[in-house]
C-alpha cells in the first residue's frame, strides 16, 4: 500500500512538472485554426467574453499572465482571424507578447498585424491593459 502511494505521488509530481513546462507559448496561437480557437476558448471555464466594436474579445488568465483573444468580425478584411495578446512582466517591465492566426488575404493580415502592434505600443505607453 505504501509503495502504491509513493508511485502515485511520484507520478503526480512528474505530471505537475510536465504541465508547468508546457504552458502555451505567448507568441503562438496554439489552435489549428480560428474557428477551433473560438470554440475551445468559449468552452473554457473562467473566461470573460464581450463584443467590442464587432470584435469578440475573450479574456483569460494563464498563470500570472493576462491573455486577451481578439476575434475579427465577419465583415473585417482579415476575417477569419484572431489576435492573442499576452500581458507579461519581464525584467520588472510590462510587455505584450502577440500572436496572430489570420486566414484572410495576406495584405489584410499584414494590416491587422500592424494595427495591433500600434495598439500594443499605445497600451504600453499608457501603462494600461
Amino acid at each position: 500500500m505504501i509503495r502504491t502511494i509513493f508511485i502515485s505521488a511520484a507520478a503526480l509530481s512528474v505530471t505537475c512538472a510536465f504541465a508547468a513546462d508546457t504552458a502555451p507559448d505567448p507568441k503562438v496561437v496554439e489552435y489549428r485554426n480560428v474557428a477551433t480557437a473560438l470554440k475551445a476558448l468559449k468552452a473554457k471555464p473562467g473566461i470573460k467574453t464581450s463584443v467590442q466594436e464587432g470584435w469578440t474579445v475573450i479574456e483569460d488568465t494563464v498563470g500570472t499572465d493576462h491573455v486577451t483573444w481578439n476575434f475579427a468580425p465577419d465583415d473585417h478584411p482579415a476575417y477569419p482571424s484572431v489576435v492573442k495578446r499576452t500581458f507579461v512582466t519581464k525584467d520588472g517591465k510590462q510587455d505584450i507578447a502577440m500572436a496572430i492566426r489570420c486566414e484572410g488575404p495576406k495584405d489584410a493580415c499584414d494590416d491587422l498585424k500592424q494595427s495591433f502592434q500600434i495598439m500594443n505600443e499605445k497600451t504600453l505607453k499608457s501603462g494600461g491593459k
